[in-house]
């Protein structure tokens, strides 16, 4: 539906035919903390290390655990290959991985690798102009039973 402030939107580049390494989703820092404003909150360490991973539900009754991998703040109008989403060899993911954790204003414990699929949560940030701050998440197919995933991280951080 219509909505005045906007709505988060997927990167046109991401279709639903392909599969992509690196979903991007872009939403505006809204007063307030709606929309995407809270994921810069990532660019605390200690905000990190309270928050490390969140629980996404599909329709089709898959959880994904999505863990933070980085977060960085980028010039949101750069040449640079930081809004690339599909990537034909390995070698170029491992390249954009490689980058993304060496420009990570955070230093998480989330391995990486170029088989692993991210999600990367794109708004505005205000440290300069047209900055962008961006948390990648790995994400990880869990259960069907969404009790089980969340019974299983309840003990995993106990």
């Amino acid at each position: 539906e219509q909505d005045v402030n906007g709505l988060p939107f997927l990167d046109a580049k991401c279709d639903t035919e392909d599969v992509h390494n690196n979903l991007m989703v872009y939403g505006h820092h809204m007063k307030g903390g709606r929309m995407l404003a809270g994921i810069c909150n990532y660019k605390d360490e200690n905000f990190y290390k309270n928050h490390e991973y969140g629980i996404i539900y599909t329709p089709d009754g898959y959880a994904y655990k999505a863990s933070v991998v980085a977060c960085t703040v980028v010039d949101g109008g750069s040449d640079e290959n930081v809004f690339e989403n599909n990537f034909d060899k390995k070698e170029e993911y491992q390249n954009y991985l490689d980058n993304m954790l060496a420009n990570s204003v955070i230093q998480t414990d989330t391995p990486v690798t170029t088989d692993d699929k991210l999600l990367a949560l794109v708004t505005c940030t205000y440290e300069k102009e047209n900055a962008r701050c961006i948390v990648y998440l790995k994400l990880e197919k869990q259960y069907t039973n969404t009790y089980q995933i969340e019974e299983t991280m309840e003990k995993t951080l106990n």
